[in-house]
């Protein structure tokens, strides 16, 4: 399982609880995929950011 998988399931996992909003809860596993010098995944991407790597 890649890093950037792992992240995308915590990333999951976290939305679901509601313990904050979508926004806060990208920002959230953004900086910790910073701190762990992991690539960012791609849900937790800002949607602009998202957007632009679909082109």
């Amino acid at each position: 399982m890649t890093h950037e998988a792992i992240l995308d399931q915590y990333l999951t996992r976290l939305l679901t609880t509601g313990w904050m909003s979508d926004a806060e809860a990208r920002w959230t596993l953004r900086k910790v995929a910073e701190r762990l010098g992991w690539p960012t995944p791609w849900g937790a991407l800002e949607n602009d950011q998202a957007d632009e790597g679909k082109s």
